[in-house]
């Protein structure tokens, strides 16, 4: 019987760390975009990061009908900014602890610690309390639409905090999310990044 409800509470803590993120994504269309349209995509900075960002603005763009040419009339440009998080030095949750011990040749202690509950540091039955003063590292996407020799059609942000995945993922979530909304008018709408 102890033995399924451990596995019990370990599968419970799995589906736990199971995470889907959000974005913040802010938007004005200034005039309609008409669909399936041909666009070029441009970086405001040609980094090799931007260069991969590009490629996925393309497929979401294609994804939505619209044709990609760099001769377009329309012009698509876009910038990535970073803002560094702030940590503690404060005790982190760990649900599952693995400790080693050796003592001499023969003397071999291991230890598993599956940890049900904390009150501080939250376990497999509970958050815990996050330690202060943490703020994650935030990722923010701006594109705008522009006629090559016109006004602007559209603009849009994409915000999103990097909490348990990396930069590139978080950001391949976050373009298709804002590309969506290109035409639209949203204000501070939450999506998520599956």
């Amino acid at each position: 019987m102890l033995r399924r409800v451990l596995i019990a509470c370990f599968l419970c803590a799995i589906a736990n760390t199971a995470f889907a993120a959000e974005g913040l994504v802010s938007a004005t269309a200034f005039e309609p975009v008409p669909p399936g349209t041909a666009v070029a995509v441009r970086p405001w900075d040609n980094s090799d990061q931007n260069m991969a960002i590009k490629k996925d603005i393309e497929n979401a763009l294609r994804a939505r009908g619209f044709a990609i040419r760099e001769d377009a009339q329309l012009v698509l440009s876009f910038e990535t900014r970073d803002t560094v998080g702030t940590w503690s030095s404060g005790e982190r949750r760990s649900i599952v602890e693995f400790e080693k011990r050796t003592a001499g040749q023969e003397d071999n202690d291991s230890k598993v610690r599956l940890n049900l509950y904390a009150s501080d540091r939250g376990g497999v039955l509970n958050k815990g309390r996050p330690p202060p003063d943490v703020k994650p590292t935030r990722y923010q996407i701006e594109i705008t639409l522009d006629r090559e020799k016109g006004p602007r059609l559209w603009q849009g942000t994409i915000t999103a905090s990097l909490e348990r995945t990396d930069r590139d993922s978080l950001i391949k979530k976050m373009v298709p999310a804002l590309v969506d909304k290109v035409g639209n008018t949203v204000k501070g709408e939450t999506v998520p990044l599956p």
